[in-house]
């Protein structure tokens, strides 16, 4: 069984207001893997279990996307709007699946 603390980092087009963006943001929060049970006696034997639980999202950087040419945008309003439409995304499969991954590969990433 492990749990960590564990931060990525993502980017995602976006399209707010007819306009695309291109958003750069972190991830934070905790997961949890536990391996299960799958041999000896059945009383004993469990399936594997995994989880994962966003604590904070940051928006590092948003860019409007003008035919690829990208303009770093300061208005906070489309940034809160950014914001909101990326906590839309499958935050807690994307940490988990980032995690799992570095898990197998041995990384040590907790803060």
């Amino acid at each position: 069984m492990s749990s960590s603390f564990y931060t990525i980092e993502r980017s995602a087009m976006l399209r707010l207001n007819d306009e695309s963006y291109l958003a750069e943001y972190q991830i934070t929060g905790t997961c949890y893997h536990d391996p299960g049970r799958v041999s000896g006696p059945p009383e004993d034997c469990y399936p594997p279990e995994s989880s994962s639980e966003v604590s904070e999202v940051e928006l590092l950087q948003l860019y409007r996307d003008d035919d690829m040419n990208y303009e770093r945008v300061e208005d906070l309003v489309i940034q809160a709007a950014a914001l909101a439409e990326i906590d839309k995304l499958p935050l807690d499969e994307y940490l988990l699946e980032e995690w799992m991954a570095a898990e197998a590969d041995g990384e040590d990433d907790e803060e």
